[in-house]
């Protein structure tokens, strides 16, 4: 049999070559691994969590709002009730505020995530004016000795179409928030 013989100076200078061709190799994937890992911390830091929380928040504000319209239905007190005053600030102040946020950061959601978002708008808008219509036909005490003989428990039929919209924003990320 024939050997080759190579001289002991390539042998090592083909191992050396190698052994920095792995190491560059190395290096590489680790760098743009680190890339990756930063790029999807960033966006769970600013899209991801934050719209989580907005998300949770909307949810229990239409909670409230639901709640406080079923009190406001029920209890004949004056409109400047405390419970009567916080559903009229969530209206007013606390959803716009609230949608602003959301409209802000839903700019960088998948196109589908933040299309389903609109329509949460539109249920919570629905709601707010069934709200409105309640708000408006109640506000005296006289009002309810009138409602209470049209049973002012139908004011409240529209409210059951709400009961989904917790499924809407119940999600830990903003796709699931949106897809559920």
């Amino acid at each position: 049999m024939n050997k080759i013989k190579f001289p002991i100076g390539l042998v090592i200078g083909v191992s050396f070559g190698l052994l920095v061709a792995f190491i560059a190799f190395v290096n590489y994937s680790t760098v743009s691994t680190l890339s990756e890992s930063k790029e999807i911390n960033e966006d769970m830091a600013t899209i991801h969590t934050p719209s989580v929380d907005i998300l949770k928040e909307l949810k229990l504000l239409v909670i409230q709002a639901k709640s406080l319209a079923v009190y406001w239905v029920e209890n004949d007190v004056p409109i400047d009730n405390e419970r009567k005053q916080e559903l009229l600030k969530i209206i007013n102040v606390k959803y716009p505020t609230l949608k602003s946020k959301l409209l802000q950061i839903s700019n960088n959601w998948d196109k589908d995530e933040a299309k389903k978002i609109d329509h949460i708008f539109i249920q919570i808008h629905s709601l707010f004016d069934d709200c409105d219509i309640i708000i408006n036909q109640l506000q005296t005490i006289d009002d309810y000795s009138y409602y209470r003989k049209e049973n002012t428990a139908s004011m409240l039929e529209g409210f059951d179409a709400f009961e989904g919209l917790e499924e809407l924003v119940g999600g830990t990320t903003p796709k699931q928030v949106v897809n559920e």
